[in-house]
């Protein structure tokens, strides 16, 4: 193949990648379409050139030619979104008192609403800037594909978001604290390696294993009564940044061994799947108030489980 020809089907290919990429992102994306087909014109130039340069001008054989490697990076924006804020009882109407939570010993500062404010709504819904969300990650990816009896695939990702942590509540309310922050799902690093094998007589094995950072945690108060008397009776507080605590890593690995064989015309693929195989408990929520039960587990990984089945075509 001439490196025209192969410029021309790089560019088409980048195309087709970029267009796909968009469709493929969930939410709204502020990117052009031309500038994410830019993105998947880039990425494609960038491998193909150097894998061409690799192989000589030539499709390589053996390991080399097996590789397969990727690399991604995602932008997502949303602006213009809605709030509310309480036009009846501005920031102004609360005043500031330093205490120590009664329960954790925690000692924060909660904003007392005037009683005189007390009940009041005059609630306005706009845009507000306050409330704008981001994200940015970066995916690689590599694979082995099928060849001398075994494959493999790999990637690693890496993301940060930041967002509003009281979207939908009164933006007028000083209280909402430590605003800034990750979404509560995100992950920013998360690792994971799959790969299967072809044993003689027809046995074949395949694994996953994954790795990935603790969600992020909104560590809080609640400031009541048994602390001090609020006209708003009980405010929950944030007490520190969102993240600065997160749940346990998490390591998990999973495992399937199959073995077709035949009876007559009827063919039977029975398999064995072993899901957690090291039965990690790992934490995915937890309380997150400061208080004597901070920190119990409300739910963790599912444990080890064994699964058998078959399937049968004849």
């Amino acid at each position: 193949m001439s490196f025209v020809v192969y410029i021309v089907v790089l560019a088409v290919w980048g195309l087709f990648v970029g267009a796909f990429a968009r469709l493929a992102l969930p939410g709204r994306d502020p990117m052009t379409l031309l500038q994410t087909m830019a993105v998947g014109l880039a990425g494609s130039f960038l491998a193909g050139l150097v894998f061409y340069a690799v192989s000589g001008g030539r499709a390589a054989p053996g390991f080399l030619g097996a590789l397969v490697f990727s690399v991604g990076y995602y932008y997502r924006g949303h602006r213009n979104m809605i709030g509310s804020r309480n036009e009846a009882v501005p920031p102004s109407s609360y005043t500031p008192l330093s205490v120590t939570e009664v329960s954790s010993g925690k000692q924060v500062t909660v904003y007392n609403q005037d009683p005189t404010t007390n009940g009041k709504f005059d609630t306005v819904w706009s845009n507000q800037p306050e409330i704008n969300r981001n994200f940015n990650g970066v995916d690689i990816t590599a694979q082995k594909r099928m060849s001398n009896r075994w494959m493999a695939m790999g990637s690693v990702s890496f993301g940060k978001s930041d967002i509003n942590i009281y979207e939908g509540q009164n933006l007028n309310n000083p209280n909402l604290t430590f605003a800034r922050g990750p979404e509560s799902s995100e992950r920013p690093f998360f690792a994971k390696l799959s790969g299967a094998y072809e044993f003689p007589y027809g046995i074949s094995a395949a694994g996953t294993g994954q790795y990935f950072v603790g969600w992020p945690e909104t560590t809080t108060v609640v400031v009541g009564s048994n602390t001090v008397r609020l006209t708003q009776v009980t405010q929950s507080v944030v007490v520190e940044p969102v993240g600065t605590r997160r749940l346990p890593n998490i390591t998990m690995v999973d495992l399937n061994i199959k073995r077709p064989f035949r009876i007559g015309k009827l063919r039977v693929d029975p398999r064995m799947d072993v899901f957690n195989v090291f039965n990690v408990a790992g934490i995915t929520s937890q309380i997150s108030q400061l208080g004597p039960t901070y920190g119990n587990a409300i739910e963790i990984v599912g444990g080890r489980l064994f699964k058998f089945g078959a399937n049968f075509n004849w």
